[in-house]
């Protein structure tokens, strides 16, 4: 929905020679792209497109690979055994911590609208990366099952563990950041003082280390008998696959024309 408070004034409508003459403030901006950004769901559509952006770009996978081949952030940080220096095969993937990629972005986006600075995409994008290679992201390199963990839950990830000083970060643009990241964050780096207390390895350890032993579980699903699971499990899977052969391959496109004379430019 348009916040009529902040609609252009026309200031002025007159007749000169016969034609009718309407006065505007300046010329509007015109993009490929329109966010509504007093919306929610516009702004946080605005948020993921810059994440995109930024993880497209080529500065950012140039510093990627830096970090990769040159800084040793090509073995899980979990599993030491895992690691693509031998194959390719392997995927190590770079996860932001403790604050996630989104948490940046939207952090700038805010920082640069309450500063009345530009807020086109690729310009907080260029932000953005200017983070990153002022080394004040955190990032941490995982194998690809271990960062499906973590985005899942079910690993926590200790703060001394991550690459990258994010503590200047938030000193430098506190002011911007949301309350409840300055609350998970306060929490990881809690749990992470229990983390390294915890000598003995019986609680936050030995739990996480739990899920990468070899071994078989069975897992139980509150309220249901095992014929029940077995059953209900054997349904999700076939809807699941029904559902990815029936469905549509979308191509996300992001285009932009920063004037009339440069040609649109497309990423996919």
């Amino acid at each position: 929905m348009v916040n009529v408070e902040y609609m252009n004034k026309i200031e002025n409508t007159y007749v000169d020679g016969g034609q009718t003459i309407m006065d505007i403030p300046e010329m509007p901006y015109f993009d490929g792209e329109q966010y509504d950004l007093y919306d929610n769901k516009d702004y946080a559509r605005f948020i993921a497109d810059t994440e995109r952006v930024v993880r497209m770009s080529y500065e950012y996978r140039q510093l990627i690979n830096y970090l990769r081949y040159t800084e040793g952030m090509n073995q899980c940080s979990f599993l030491s055994n895992v690691t693509n220096i031998d194959s390719t095969k392997v995927k190590i993937e770079i996860h932001h911590t403790p604050l996630s990629l989104y948490d940046v972005c939207s952090t700038t986006i805010k920082k640069r609208l309450h500063n009345k600075e530009s807020i086109d995409i690729y310009d907080v994008a260029e932000e953005v990366l200017w983070l990153h290679y002022a080394g004040w992201v955190g990032l941490i390199p995982v194998s690809a099952t271990v960062h499906e963990l973590i985005h899942n839950q079910y690993i926590f990830v200790p703060t001394n563990l991550v690459r990258g000083n994010y503590r200047e970060f938030v000193n430098h643009y506190y002011d911007y950041i949301d309350p409840d990241i300055l609350d998970s964050l306060d929490n990881a780096e809690e749990m992470t003082k229990a983390y390294l207390e915890d000598i003995a390895g019986q609680n936050i350890v030995n739990q996480q280390q739990e899920i990468f032993n070899l071994h078989s579980t069975y897992v139980r699903i509150k309220d249901m008998n095992r014929d029940e699971e077995i059953n209900r499990n054997r349904s999700v899977v076939k809807d699941r696959i029904s559902e990815i052969k029936s469905g549509k391959k979308v191509m996300y496109r992001l285009i932009k024309k920063r004037n009339s004379n440069d040609a649109a430019e497309t990423l996919q």
